[in-house]
C-alpha cells in the first residue's frame, strides 16, 4: 500500500493530494480499488463499520470496485481544478460543482448520534455501501470548503516542483509548503546552500 499523507488540513484537498511527483515523474497513489480503500479508511470520512462492509462488497465484485475507483479519479480531478481555481483567485467552474453535486446526489446518508469517549459525535452513515456513499464525505467536504471556507487559506506548496495543495489553518496564515519534512526543508537546505557558497 502506498504511504498516504494527510497533513492538508482538509479532506477533499487530502484527497487531490493522492497525485504527486516523485523525481518529476507524476506518482497516482489510487492505483488500485484495494489502495482507494486503504486511503479512505485512513482518512477517517468513513464509519469503520461501514468500510468493513464495503471492503467485503467491493473486493469481491471486481467491476464495482473498478468504478469506485474510477469516480474517485473523478471526483478527485475536479477538486484538484477547484483547489487551482480557488487559490488563483478564479471562480469555480460550473462543471466543477456540478462534478461535486452529482456525487452528493447519488449518496443517500442519514445523520446518526454515537457515543464516543467523553461525550457524543455526529456521523454520516450511508444507506447503502455503493461507491458515491463512499466519496460523499469528501464531496460533502468539498461543498462545504467552497460554501464556508476561506479561500484564502487554499494554497498550493510553494515549491514549484510540488503539485500537493493544503489549507492553511496556521492563526499567522503563513504555511506556505505541503510539509516542512519535505519540500520546506529542501528549500531551508538551498536557502544554507546559497547563504554559505555564495549564491
Amino acid at each position: 500500500m502506498p504511504d498516504f499523507i494527510f497533513n492538508a488540513g482538509h479532506l477533499a484537498l487530502d484527497l487531490v493530494n493522492t497525485e504527486q511527483v516523485a523525481e518529476g515523474v507524476p506518482v497516482d497513489l489510487l492505483d488500485s480499488p484495494a489502495a482507494l480503500l486503504e486511503w479512505l479508511r485512513q482518512s477517517g470520512a468513513v464509519a469503520p463499520s461501514d468500510m468493513k462492509a464495503a471492503e467485503k462488497a467491493f473486493l469481491r465484485d471486481k467491476a464495482a470496485s473498478g468504478l469506485l475507483l474510477q469516480q474517485a479519479r473523478s471526483l478527485r480531478s475536479a477538486l484538484r481544478h477547484m483547489a487551482e481555481a480557488i487559490s488563483g483567485g478564479r471562480p469555480v467552474s460550473a462543471q466543477i460543482l456540478a462534478a461535486i453535486n452529482a456525487v452528493l446526489r447519488q449518496s443517500p446518508r442519514v445523520l446518526e448520534i454515537m457515543r464516543q469517549k467523553g461525550g457524543y459525535a455526529l456521523q454520516w452513515r450511508p444507506q447503502n455501501a455503493d461507491g458515491e456513499a463512499l466519496l460523499a464525505p469528501v464531496a460533502e467536504a468539498a461543498a462545504r470548503l467552497l460554501a464556508e471556507g476561506d479561500h484564502s487559506r487554499v494554497r498550493k506548496c510553494a515549491n514549484p516542483t510540488c503539485v500537493l495543495y493544503v489549507y492553511d489553518t496556521t492563526r499567522s496564515r503563513t504555511r506556505h509548503w505541503c510539509s516542512m519534512q519535505s519540500c520546506g526543508n529542501r528549500a531551508k537546505a538551498a536557502r544554507f546552500y546559497g547563504k554559505h557558497h555564495g549564491r
